[in-house]
């Protein structure tokens, strides 16, 4: 059973039992958020790294298509 069910949410219980609600609330939405932004950040970095990858394979292929190798 939750310890705040038997309190009196109304009173000075109230005040005591919810004290720490909000702070806690703040703290999971910012790791929410920061576990996102770091979500973002990683395809962000892998989508710039196949589009390399991506345009050395085409040139070298227009390479190879030609016979015009290095």
């Amino acid at each position: 059973m939750l310890p705040n069910i038997l309190k009196d949410l109304l009173g000075n219980d109230g005040n005591h039992a919810l004290k720490g609600i909000k702070k806690n609330h703040e703290k999971l939405l910012h790791r929410e958020k920061c576990k996102l932004t770091q979500m973002y950040k990683a395809v962000s970095y892998f989508e710039d790294k196949m589009t390399k990858r991506r345009k050395t394979l085409r040139d070298r292929t227009d390479t190879s298509n030609k016979n015009t190798y290095i």
